[in-house]
């Protein structure tokens, strides 16, 4: 068959911490456990009107002709290594998450192989994911948003592509039902008047969440198991986590977008998957500068000595 060129949308799926595995399992048995989950996701790739291209290593390629097959492929594939139901753990020996990229571009199609620049875009893209997330190019999204309109994303920062000149437009897919639920902070536990020798005050949209010598660390993101879930979509599903004691509090950023900080009195700075100490009272916003989203923004105090409110 000659090579011929033609629209189609490539996926890529990683298995995440397969080297973890060997360590913890062994040879056989984290084979065994990389079978398996690759045998799973070819199931799902077929099953949405896929090819499968081939595996390298712990990753499958695949080739999809319609946008909304690829979407609902890679959305069926983190449903399938998602186990937030406390309900179904995880079996020890298995493939605990996965990270997607994927693409819709032109593409060089030569026998049961596919090449060319859509490639290396899916290629970087299931790169930068992290585990858990769906990576797409923006132009990919649009064409996502027409064919499952009821389905949301988030903009992140653009991503530089090798041999590109300019940065590729990228979104995150939110494919998770919890995703941006702002209800679900009217279960969080309300900050207790009480003395402590310390304590960290935390408020967003009027919830107050408070950090002492009895609860000493948060996570902040839209994932509904955080301690303090922030629904805006800049945020990470696990975007941040403050860690705190009687002298000051640490913010370690884990984030795609990063943290935004602006301390009393001082000018708005931004940190990037590192920690940032910090005391005394200010603003921090996920994702974007406080002014984009101010009500998204989460205010701090800090109090050294006895909480009097």
């Amino acid at each position: 068959m000659h090579p011929f060129q033609q629209a189609s949308g490539i996926l890529f799926a990683d298995i995440v911490g397969s080297s973890q595995l060997y360590e913890d399992l062994g040879n056989i048995d984290a084979e065994r456990a990389i079978s398996q989950a690759l045998e799973t996701l070819k199931t799902i790739c077929r099953a949405h009107q896929g090819l499968i291209i081939k595996t390298i290593g712990d990753e499958l390629m695949c080739r999809f002709e319609e946008p909304q097959h690829l979407l609902a492929a890679a959305v069926a594939m983190q449903e399938a290594f998602t186990h937030a139901n406390a309900s179904h753990p995880a079996p020890a020996k298995s493939v605990h998450s996965i990270r997607i990229g994927c693409h819709i571009g032109e593409v060089i199609v030569k026998e049961n192989d596919v090449f060319g620049d859509s490639v290396n875009i899916a290629a970087r893209l299931v790169e930068f994911a992290r585990s858990g997330q769906i990576i797409t190019s923006a132009s990919t999204w649009s064409l996502f948003e027409k064919a499952r309109p009821k389905i949301n994303s988030r903009a992140l920062r653009p991503l530089r592509i090798k041999g590109r000149l300019s940065s590729l437009a990228i979104n995150e897919v939110l494919w998770q039902k919890d995703d941006l639920d702002l209800t679900r902070l009217l279960t969080l536990p309300q900050a207790h008047s009480g003395a402590h020798l310390w304590s960290v005050n935390l408020v967003y949209f009027g919830v107050t969440v408070q950090l002492n010598q009895d609860r000493s660390s948060i996570t902040l993101g839209r994932a509904s198991g955080c301690g303090l879930p922030v629904c805006t979509p800049t945020a990470s599903r696990v975007h941040a986590k403050i860690s705190a004691t009687a002298t000051q509090f640490v913010l370690l950023d884990q984030s795609t977008n990063g943290t935004f900080i602006q301390p009393h009195g001082q000018e708005e700075f931004q940190i990037h998957r590192h920690s940032q100490p910090l005391s005394g009272s200010g603003i921090i916003s996920l994702g974007l500068p406080a002014a984009s989203a101010p009500e998204h923004t989460i205010h701090y105090r800090f109090f050294a000595g006895s909480n009097k409110g």
